[in-house]
C-alpha cells in the first residue's frame, strides 16, 4: 500500500489523512459500480487512491482509500478548480456527477476520515 499510495520514504512513519469509503452494490449493479469507482479513482491525484474488492462475503464489496498529506491538502482537494476537468476527462459531466453516478449503483456507502498522528 505504501508504494501504491506513493508515500515518500520520509513520510512513511509520519502523519497523513486518509478517507476510507466502502460500498455495496445494488442488486445487478456490481459491474456498473466497479466501473464508476475505477473512473472516480482515475480523477484523483496520481498515487493517491486505491480500490480493493472483497471477494468472499463481507458487509462491503469495494473499499476505496484516498490519501492526503495533510488536512490542508484534503481541504484544498474539496475546492480544487481542476476537479471538473479531471472528471470530464473520465466521462463525467463534472465532479458532482461522480457522486450522482455512484448513487445510481450503490446500495450502501460509508466514509471514514482517518488522521494519522506523528
Amino acid at each position: 500500500m505504501q508504494k501504491a499510495l506513493a508515500l515518500p520514504k520520509e513520510a512513511q512513519g509520519s502523519g497523513g489523512v486518509y478517507v476510507a469509503a466502502y460500498y455495496t452494490a445494488l442488486a445487478g449493479h456490481h459491474k456498473a459500480l466497479e466501473d464508476v469507482l475505477k473512473l472516480d479513482l482515475a480523477t484523483a491525484r496520481p498515487g493517491s487512491a486505491l480500490l480493493f474488492e472483497h471477494v468472499q462475503g463481507a458487509p462491503w464489496e469495494y473499499l476505496a482509500i484516498y490519501r492526503y498529506a495533510s488536512w490542508l491538502e484534503l481541504a484544498a482537494a474539496e475546492s480544487d478548480s481542476s476537479a471538473d476537468d479531471r472528471a470530464r476527462a473520465q466521462g463525467f459531466a463534472d465532479a458532482a456527477d461522480i457522486g450522482l453516478q455512484l448513487r445510481l449503483h450503490a446500495g450502501s456507502h460509508h466514509d471514514n476520515v482517518l488522521g494519522r498522528e506523528q
